[in-house]
């Protein structure tokens, strides 16, 4: 439990393992029961088997008018003030691509210390 998973459409983080079915949480914090049986039928990553720490993306489109430099210094400094970024790996901020409308995309990235959560609760629980 508190692994950081993707299983089919799926993705976020185990927090409760049952005999049939196991509660994933995603980032809208939305809790979705995945069978168990799609852990034997499907692809599964698991994002933090080895290190507790997951690198996020964040997409944000800004007009063509704006200063690239002044950009990636506001998104690299809303990043290292975020509580929840970790210090080590540093933030990065990438010019991604020149959208169709009038807009730059650029890709704020960050790696945060993911939860693990150890709650057992009833008798078909894992922990």
């Amino acid at each position: 439990m508190g692994d950081r998973i993707e299983v089919g459409p799926v993705t976020g983080d185990v927090v409760h393992i049952a005999l049939r079915a196991t509660t994933v949480v995603t980032n809208d914090n939305i809790a979705i029961i995945v069978p168990n049986s799609e852990f034997l039928s499907s692809r599964v990553t698991n994002w933090s088997y080895l290190d507790r720490s997951v690198r996020f993306n964040f997409p944000v489109g800004v007009s063509y008018q704006s200063d690239p430099e002044l950009v990636r210094r506001l998104l690299l400094q809303v990043a290292d003030q975020h509580i929840g970024v970790l210090k080590d790996p540093k933030p990065d901020a990438l010019l991604q691509e020149f959208g169709i409308v009038p807009s730059i995309s650029y890709s704020a990235s960050g790696q945060k210390s993911t939860p693990v959560r150890r709650a057992c609760s009833g008798a078909n629980s894992i922990s």
